[in-house]
C-alpha cells in the first residue's frame, strides 16, 4: 500500500506474525491484548489529537 505522509510517498508493508504479507489490512481484526494495546493507545492518541486539530480548524 504507498500512502501520502508528510508530503512524500511510502510504500507500507503490512507483514504477519506468519510471514504473509497483506496488500491491506481492511477487515483484519488485531486482538486487543498486553502486546497491542500500547499501539492501541498511540492509534486513540493521535485520532484524539486530529479531531481536536480540525475542531480548532471550525472554530476559525
Amino acid at each position: 500500500m504507498y500512502m501520502q505522509l508528510g508530503g512524500k510517498t511510502v510504500h507500507i508493508t503490512n507483514r504477519m506474525k506468519d510471514g504473509t504479507i497483506r496488500e491491506s489490512m481492511d477487515g483484519y481484526v488485531v486482538p486487543v491484548n498486553e502486546t497491542t494495546l500500547p499501539a492501541y493507545h498511540l492509534i486513540a492518541q493521535a485520532c484524539i489529537e486530529k479531531m481536536e486539530e480540525e475542531a480548532k480548524k471550525k472554530e476559525k
